[in-house]
C-alpha cells in the first residue's frame, strides 16, 4: 500500500444540518397537529396553513439532501499519492483517480479546497450526460470540478501544501486566495 495524505474535510456543517433537520421535523409535526385541529376553521386559514406545511416539507427535503451530500463528501476526502489524487466527483457520484499530469491547479479559498483538472469530461468515460453535469458543477466553482469544505487553519493548509509539493516533486503547490 503506497503512502497517502488524506485531507481533513469539515464535519461541522453536517452536524449543524442534522440538528436543523431535527428541529424542522419537530416544527412540521406541530404544524400538522395544528392543521388537523383547524378542520372546521375558515377555508382561507386552512389553505394558508396547508401551504406552510408544504413549504416546511420542501425545506426539510432540501436540508436532508444537502446533509446527504455533505456526508458523502466527508466519507470520501481527497487523498494525495505519488501518482495523483483520489477525489469524489459529486456530479457522477464516483470516487475517481486523477493523475498529477491531469491536475492543473489546487487552490484553497475561504469557501474550501478546489481542484482544477484538464478535460474533466474524460473522468466519466465519454458519458455525455455526466460530462454536462460536471461542466455545470465546475461553472459554479470557478472551473473546478472538485470542491471540498476544509478548515482554513494555517496548519491544515500548510499540511496540504507540503503534501502537494512532496508528491509532485515541487510541480504543484497549494494556491491560496
Amino acid at each position: 500500500m503506497e503512502p497517502e495524505y488524506v485531507v481533513t474535510v469539515k464535519r461541522w456543517p453536517a452536524f449543524l444540518l442534522g440538528v436543523l433537520l431535527i428541529v424542522l421535523v419537530g416544527l412540521l409535526a406541530a404544524e400538522a397537529f395544528l392543521l388537523a385541529g383547524l378542520s372546521s376553521a375558515d377555508g382561507g386559514l386552512l389553505a394558508a396553513f396547508a401551504l406552510i406545511v408544504v413549504g416546511s416539507v420542501a425545506v426539510i427535503a432540501l436540508a436532508g439532501w444537502s446533509m446527504l451530500r455533505l456526508i458523502t463528501v466527508i466519507r470520501h476526502p481527497p487523498r494525495l499519492t505519488a501518482q495523483g489524487m483520489r477525489l469524489w466527483l459529486i456530479p457522477a457520484s464516483a470516487y475517481v483517480f486523477v493523475p498529477w499530469s491531469q491536475i492543473t491547479a489546487v487552490r484553497a479559498t475561504t469557501k474550501g479546497l478546489f481542484v482544477h483538472v484538464d478535460r474533466p469530461d474524460v473522468l466519466v468515460d465519454g458519458d455525455q450526460q455526466q460530462a454536462r453535469k460536471i461542466s455545470r458543477f465546475a461553472r459554479r466553482y470557478h472551473g473546478a470540478p472538485f470542491a471540498y469544505p476544509i478548515s482554513n487553519s494555517r496548519a491544515g493548509l500548510d499540511g496540504i501544501d507540503h503534501a502537494l509539493r512532496g508528491y509532485t516533486n515541487g510541480h504543484h503547490a497549494l494556491q491560496r486566495n
